[in-house]
């Protein structure tokens, strides 16, 4: 993807966000400008999906600016390729910035990179991933590779074990595959990586520092974008004799009229 082209819609759409917003509800002006959005945005959804990101999803002004959010994350990206561009061309070889990480990495890990502690920054970050996945499927039960395990299991969700599911069709191949695959990488990576970090001495190497951050950026894209499917208690079956039963008991009762009385 050329950054330039993409960059110019993304920020025309926004353009288009603020224009409509300015309109009042239920007018023509509104209704013109919301036009203009949906014609726009079937763009913008190429553009985000090619980032790993929902589309637009609806057609009202609302869903719209619910988006952009996205927008700016995926001009963010794009604005970071552009840099790797430069890079590229003047040292020859590709580069690829801290900035293209998962947030839940890059904030965390950052600092420490910067100070040189890279060790410390792929324990904290893979810390920052096991805490985020707890909360979010409300396992404090456990963490780490166990966590992951569990999350990621393509079993039905039980009673306090919610599941990550990724986007698609559940029957189809891409996505079983997908589905296991995740589980398997998320373990691998915090056994291999969370582990060794924890446990080792050391700054450690930036090289394989940074492949470590780079996969542990895909996992907590997972546990982030993925849906989480929780285990719903099925309902009590409904007992026809006992319902029948208190009817009729219900119409052999006497019935009274309370009379109210009114005062002068």
């Amino acid at each position: 993807m050329d950054p330039e082209p993409a960059i110019s819609v993304l920020t025309e759409h926004l353009r288009l966000i603020d224009e409509c917003t300015k309109t009042t509800a239920w007018t023509k002006e509104r209704k013109v400008a919301r036009e203009k959005l949906n014609e726009h945005g079937p763009q913008v959804d190429v553009i985000l999906r090619q980032f790993g990101l929902d589309a637009i999803g609806g057609t009202t002004l609302a869903w719209h600016r619910a988006s952009i959010s996205k927008i700016n994350r995926a001009l963010g990206l794009l604005s970071i390729r552009q840099f790797m561009a430069t890079v590229n061309a003047s040292l020859g070889q590709p580069a690829l910035p801290m900035g293209m990480l998962h947030p839940l990495v890059r904030h965390v890990a950052l600092p420490l990179w910067d100070q040189g502690n890279y060790r410390h920054a792929i324990a904290d970050a893979a810390t920052a991933i096991s805490n985020y996945t707890q909360n979010r499927l409300g396992r404090h039960d456990i963490s780490d590779r166990g966590l992951m395990a569990q999350a990621f299991s393509d079993d039905p969700p039980q009673s306090g074990k919610p599941r990550l599911r990724c986007p698609g069709n559940p029957q189809s191949e891409p996505y079983r595959s997908l589905q296991q695959g995740a589980r398997l990488f998320a373990m691998g990576v915090f056994q291999a990586v969370r582990n060794q970090a924890h446990h080792s001495i050391g700054d450690g190497e930036p090289v394989q520092a940074f492949e470590d951050l780079v996969a542990l950026s895909k996992v907590a894209r997972w546990v982030a974008g993925w849906r989480v499917e929780r285990y719903y208690e099925p309902p009590e079956p409904i007992n026809i004799e006992q319902i029948t039963a208190l009817s009729e008991a219900l119409a052999r009762t006497p019935r009274t009229t309370a009379i109210a009385e009114q005062s002068d």
